[in-house]
């Protein structure tokens, strides 16, 4: 039987490398084929303009430049602009999921997160491209819905 995720290409960006490798752990058990982790922004960037990949699942508190500035990098770029992008971050502030959400995130997650959460944020993600209208999934306090409106 063939995974409906062997032909995937993923790439983790995360400057601790225990949980950037924890990520990839999850996803190949998922069944996702192709998976790259690096440790931050600044070879992300190069990486993605070389490398062909579908989802880049990326943490938000990296230095010197953040999974933030990386979705805006993505969101900005004529060539990457329909990735699928998945921001996580331990930080449970309510800020957080509503810049990514408006910068153009596909997906939110809180960390730490189950595989479950990490399977269903990788769904949500891949229903979404290429073309259709996006939406966001929100994860907090262990709750995952469609994009709050946001007053």
């Amino acid at each position: 039987m063939h995974s409906l995720y062997e032909k995937l290409s993923v790439l983790v960006v995360d400057d601790d490398p225990t949980f950037a490798t924890t990520v990839a752990f999850l996803l190949s058990r998922i069944g996702v084929g192709q998976i790259g982790v690096l440790h931050e922004v600044g070879s992300a960037w190069p990486f993605l303009n070389a490398t062909p990949v579908d989802v880049v699942i990326s943490d938000w508190n990296m230095e010197p430049a953040d999974g933030y500035q990386l979705l805006r990098m993505v969101r900005r770029s004529r060539r990457l602009a329909l990735l699928g992008f998945i921001m996580m971050t331990a930080n449970t502030s309510e800020q957080y999921p509503r810049l990514a959400i408006e910068a153009g995130a596909t997906f939110f997650l809180v960390k730490p997160f189950r595989m479950s959460s990490l399977k269903a944020a990788l769904d949500a993600t891949l229903s979404e491209m290429p073309g259709q209208t996006p939406f966001a999934q929100v994860r907090l306090e262990g709750s995952t819905g469609r994009r709050p409106e946001w007053g």
